[in-house]
């Protein structure tokens, strides 16, 4: 293997996975959002799906391209930019890109984002407060999504799976057309850029081809259940029921949404830290720390 199959092989397929990463944060900022009028969380998501598309589209450039550049050091700096629209217009001279409206107004977000609005808070020339990430955000969901979203602070609208489930279908053709647009391009020249590991955030998002967490908060609660009331009747499960619960002031409700919602997690650890402080209970932290412990077990 000389030295451009490895780069393409394996430089690149872990470019892959780290772009995966970056799509999948952004997926589960966007799960995470009560209201989008939370500025630092919608600047969280947009910020992880631009880097993530912006390298998955990088990659299918470097495939689809570099086999017509000599000086492939040419090829690496143009790619030195932060332009998604120039970057998939770059793929349609070569492939038959076809996405709509809808795709194409969301790249223009995502440039405007990550080269004017991710900088306009450390100028203190822009007073402009009314025009940022959350405010475009907002204008492309009331567009295309058919979801009207106030930015009014105080009768906010409130995030919901429609709004999830419409924007990861969209997010999804342009990441499943990318994708299996390296796939092809990799069968053609004989390499395994593609490959992506089963147990990775990356994996999700291009082999099972799911934008958003429906099935990991319908997982969640499948296996409360499981622990509510399951039968087993093992040494660990024993002492673990030894164990007198933290009195939460939360409702069953809230506990279950905590456990979904790394946010709404802020609330329990609180109320956990003062807990903890009061009881200074060392054999009661021994016995949870052993509780996801696969390694360890009790005789």
């Amino acid at each position: 293997m000389n030295k451009k199959e490895f780069w393409l092989n394996f430089n690149l397929g872990t470019e892959l996975s780290v772009s995966g990463n970056f799509i999948y944060n952004g997926l589960k900022s966007l799960d995470n959002i009560e209201f989008f009028t939370e500025e630092p969380n919608v600047f969280e998501f947009l910020y992880n799906i631009s880097v993530g598309i912006e390298r998955l589209l990088k990659i299918s450039v470097i495939l689809i391209e570099n086999e017509s550049y000599e000086d492939l050091k040419k090829l690496e700096k143009e790619l030195k930019n932060h332009n998604h629209q120039l970057l998939i217009n770059r793929l349609k001279k070569f492939e038959d890109i076809k996405i709509g409206k809808e795709h194409i107004s969301f790249l223009d977000l995502l440039n405007k984002f990550y080269n004017d609005l991710r900088y306009d808070r450390y100028s203190i020339s822009n007073t402009n407060i009314f025009v940022n990430e959350k405010t475009e955000l907002m204008k492309y969901f009331n567009k295309y999504f058919g979801v009207e979203i106030s930015e009014d602070d105080f009768f906010a609208t409130p995030n919901s799976d429609e709004v999830k489930i419409k924007f990861g279908i969209m997010l999804g053709k342009i990441c499943s057309l990318l994708y299996d647009l390296i796939v092809n391009k990799c069968s053609e020249l004989n390499i395994y850029t593609y490959e992506q590991n089963s147990q990775s955030k990356s994996y999700k998002i291009f082999i099972r081809k799911e934008y958003n967490f429906i099935k990991e908060r319908l997982a969640l609660k499948e296996m409360i259940i499981f622990l509510l009331n399951n039968n087993e009747d093992s040494e660990l499960k024993k002492i673990v029921k030894t164990l007198k619960p933290i009195a939460f002031d939360n409702s069953f409700q809230e506990v279950i949404l905590g456990l979904e919602n790394d946010i709404k997690k802020d609330n329990f650890i609180d109320q956990l830290e003062e807990v903890y402080e009061e009881i200074n209970d060392v054999e009661r932290e021994n016995i949870i720390e052993i509780m996801d412990n696969p390694n360890y077990s009790i005789m």
